[in-house]
């Protein structure tokens, strides 16, 4: 990534974070949805995916490297 930087809204980075914390687990929209805005929010894990296509866009302008990956039937998790 040749120490670019990448301008991040909060809850990227939120994600990003949950993601690359905790590189041995894969989270679910739903989970992700709950760590950023809590069980009683009111709402669509669905934005989740729109945050991961945003992510992966930023990343792919400075970098190869796939770093987050989809496993298919359960949710995402970080392979960076």
């Amino acid at each position: 990534m040749n120490n670019q930087s990448i301008p991040f809204t909060k809850t990227e980075f939120s994600i990003i974070e949950l993601l690359s914390k905790n590189s041995s687990t894969t989270f679910s929209k739903d989970e992700i949805y709950d760590y950023l805005w809590g069980y009683d929010k009111d709402g669509d894990s669905n934005i989740i995916t729109e945050h991961i296509r945003r992510i992966r866009k930023k990343f792919r302008d400075v970098t190869d490297r796939e770093l987050i990956n989809t496993v298919w039937g359960q949710g995402y998790k970080w392979i960076g």
